[in-house]
């Protein structure tokens, strides 16, 4: 019997070894696109691939499919394989080439995987000379990586540097010196490596072309984790736009900054509604700095607007406001020495709601989409390498 030329696959996601109840897709897949989806799991193994197309199931990338299940012959599969890459050991490494880096932390049973691309490690911090991935190519050129093998799940071949234990804390010191603060996070808790594994992908590797339709299939987000991130854009542009209308009349007018406007709001705070411990600063300081204060609120109530509207430095922004609003809850929504604990949290509403906003901005991504951020990362992501 031959094989089929298109296989009808339903997929889940899996969920801590168990099939969850989320809905089951089900789409048709070519048997080029099982076979390359297989072989990410497999490699070039006959014996097991036959295996998996009998049993009709496999996990992959967090989602379980499934099919009906069918024999293949070996003459058949063999000439099915054949069309896809196999591995090349004369294949020489080229470090500029390279597009991403794998760590292999500990060994056994105790081994683990951190995978950074060049994408994420091509920045660096301020004043370093370097950046992670200038780093990594760097110990590559001074200690050639061996060929291991052909991956077909990166659709590339993968280089092995093996690293002596100075080798790789001197690396890891070095990478957490120069990563920004998103890949430092990232590898704050790593232990040193005790080998990287080089990708240098295959520029016309035979199943290409099926890559698009499994990624989506297997990278869709859940419809909860989709509204959440589009819920969360929505806020920030809104409170962005609440703060660019803060911010637009101060800067477009000079009634705030020049004209007193500032000194109004400070002495009316101190009339009633500063905390006491704020009192002194108000009087101390801010009043005989009022117009460089003012001058300072209305430039950063406007630059946290762009800022959040656009996506573009968020967290900078979410910080700066955090601070805005904290400091104008302390400066006017004090209750009264008396007050009930609930009137602390009604008087300061105008303010705390924000402070909240801010906080939930610097704990999630907020401009994961509908920023600046995102549509560098999509434009990126369209170039070739």
């Amino acid at each position: 019997m031959p094989l089929p030329e298109t296989i009808a696959v339903r997929f889940t996601e899996e969920d801590a070894g168990y099939v969850t109840v989320r809905p089951v897709v089900r789409q048709v897949f070519r048997l080029a696109e099982l076979v390359d989806m297989v072989l990410s799991i497999t490699g070039k193994n006959e014996l097991r691939v036959q295996q998996i197309f009998r049993a009709g199931t496999v996990v992959y990338n967090g989602f379980r499919y499934s099919w009906e299940g069918f024999v293949s012959q070996a003459n058949e599969l063999a000439a099915l394989l054949a069309a896809f890459p196999d591995d090349d050991p004369l294949r020489a490494f080229t470090a500029d080439a390279v597009t991403a880096v794998t760590f292999e932390i500990g060994g056994g049973t105790q081994r683990s995987l951190i995978a950074i691309t060049r994408q994420e490690a091509s920045a660096r911090r301020l004043f370093q000379k370097r950046s992670p991935w200038e780093i990594l190519l760097g110990a590559a050129r001074e200690s050639a990586p061996r060929y291991e093998r052909y991956s077909h799940a990166q659709r590339g071949d993968v280089y092995r540097l093996h690293l002596s234990a100075e080798a790789a804390l001197a690396l890891r010191k070095g990478l957490l010196d120069s990563a920004p603060r998103v890949l430092r996070k990232k590898l704050a808790g790593m232990q040193a490596p005790a080998a990287l594994s080089f990708l240098m992908p295959r520029g016309h590797a035979v199943g290409a072309g099926s890559a698009p339709r499994l990624e989506i299939s297997m990278t869709l987000p859940t419809d909860a984790g989709a509204r959440n991130t589009y819920a969360l854009a929505v806020l920030r542009i809104g409170v962005g736009i609440f703060f660019l209308i803060f911010g637009q009349y101060k800067v477009f007018g000079t009634e705030f900054t020049l004209h007193g406007g500032f000194q109004f709001w400070i002495n009316k705070f101190l009339e009633g509604g500063v905390y006491p411990f704020m009192a002194p600063v108000l009087r101390g300081f801010v009043l005989p700095h009022a117009t460089a204060f003012a001058f300072l609120t209305a430039y950063g109530e406007l630059a946290i607007g762009l800022g959040l509207v656009i996506g573009f430095w968020v967290w900078p922004a979410s910080v700066a406001g955090l601070l805005l609003m904290l400091a104008l809850l302390f400066s006017s929504d004090y209750p009264g020495p008396h007050a009930a604990l609930w009137q602390y949290f009604g008087a300061s509403l105008s303010h705390s709601v924000f402070a909240l906003c801010f906080v939930t901005f610097l704990v999630a991504r907020a401009d994961a989409v509908w920023s600046v951020r995102s549509a560098r990362k999509k434009s990126v992501k369209r170039q070739p390498d």
